[in-house]
């Protein structure tokens, strides 16, 4: 059977909208892990750095349902203009900023602004993506995040290094104006939304709530992959941190690519046990095998694991919402993956400094249980769920 126009996944308006998505986040990403150097560069310790962080990540989380509803009842571009405009913008922020006190309003201000523009992306693209395609569509535009995760961070530190902080924030500010300059070429094609006023019920999509909670116990776990993981290979003589990174997003844009598909086909529920399974798999490893070779073996396992169950969540999240709440069900499923990344890497930043990582990496396997147990005693039989599953 001949594909219709409405059913065909690769048009030109999915792939600007993923080219927008990787601008937004290289542009994120490229000063992420050098920020810190930034702060110490002005004689501040580790306490402010963490601080701005803290501040980002808080800013980013509180305002994504405020955004949904923008989103939902006045216009996705405007919505994802505004936060590419502030994305070009705030970099220069930090560059004039005379006291600490502005260039940590302004890294609050980034939290919001990041939050606008991956938010507004993030519902565009379910506007684009014919339904029968959403599992695999998303799992392509998923890709953006995972490429700009491996390439933004290590280039952002290689022009700190060579060229120094100016050239740096420069850097970010001219990659989100490509991110604005395709923004401004897609057609706008949004669906008509109904202007209603802001309700405190209304902020968080319920249909979005079973696959939000399972990506949120998901995160908890590599939440502490992410963050700990360097740490962990230089304190046990392991190969380095960045080399995992690579092999990790390796295996997870792999992962994207072949399997992108599967959750058209035959539902959610093959990826929720299999990626639980190979992130549980990981973690014994590494707490209680952590030799060079398993080591980077469970940085396979845990791209994998990221890679298939993120866009299967995402897909389960946007399948029964209708167009006027699409905004509000993105914002529900990024609020659940900022929250879990968050606590999993506060809880395990404890634990690690009470038990060791080796107890740590076990004790986190209690959150690929809890998602599985979720999923088998309730979120299977949800509105949300795909039948195909059963």
């Amino acid at each position: 059977m001949q594909q219709t126009a409405t059913d065909k996944l690769w048009t030109g308006d999915f792939v600007k909208i993923i080219l927008v998505n990787l601008f937004i986040f290289i542009s994120f990403h490229s000063v992420l892990p050098a920020f810190p150097y930034f702060v110490k560069s002005l004689g501040y310790g580790t306490e402010i750095a963490g601080l701005a962080a803290m501040l980002f990540s808080f800013t980013s989380i509180a305002s994504r349902p405020f955004i949904g509803h923008a989103i939902d009842t006045r216009s996705r571009f405007v919505v994802l203009f505004a936060g590419l405009i502030g994305l070009v913008l705030i970099p220069f922020g930090y560059i004039i900023s005379a006291s600490i006190v502005l260039i940590l309003i302004f890294r609050a201000i980034n939290g919001i602004l990041l939050a606008s523009a991956s938010t507004a992306s993030s519902t565009i693209v379910t506007d684009i993506v014919p339904k029968k395609h959403l599992g695999k569509g998303l799992g392509m535009f998923g890709l953006s995040t995972a490429i700009s995760t491996a390439i933004a961070p290590a280039l952002g530190l290689a022009i700190m290094k060579h060229y120094g902080f100016m050239a740096m924030f420069a850097f970010a500010a001219c990659v989100a104006v490509i991110g604005l300059i395709i923004a401004f070429s897609t057609p706008r094609r949004s669906p008509e939304l109904e202007r209603k006023p802001f309700k405190i019920s209304g902020i968080f999509e319920k249909n979005s709530v079973p696959a939000s909670l399972m990506l949120f116990f998901y995160m908890l776990v590599f939440g502490v992959i992410e963050t700990f993981i360097a740490l962990f290979a230089t304190e046990n003589n392991l190969p380095g941190g960045g080399l995992y990174f690579i092999i990790m997003a390796a295996a997870m844009v792999a992962t994207r690519v072949t399997t992108g598909g599967l959750v058209d086909r035959y539902g959610e529920k093959p990826m929720i046990y299999a990626c639980n399974g190979a992130m549980t798999l990981a973690l014994l490893l590494l707490g209680l095998y952590p030799t060079p070779a398993l080591y980077l073996l469970t940085a396979v396992l845990v791209g994998f694991g990221f890679g298939a169950m993120h866009p299967a969540m995402n897909a389960m999240a946007m399948r029964v919402i209708l167009p006027a709440r699409r905004g509000a069900a993105s914002s529900t499923f990024l609020c659940a993956f900022d929250l879990g990344m968050g606590i999993g890497s506060l809880g395990a930043g404890i634990l690690i400094k009470d038990f060791g990582y080796s107890a740590t990496f076990l004790l986190m396997i209690a959150g690929c249980v809890c998602c599985v147990a979720y999923y088998a005693l309730y979120a299977r039989k949800h509105v949300s769920a795909f039948k195909k599953s059963e």
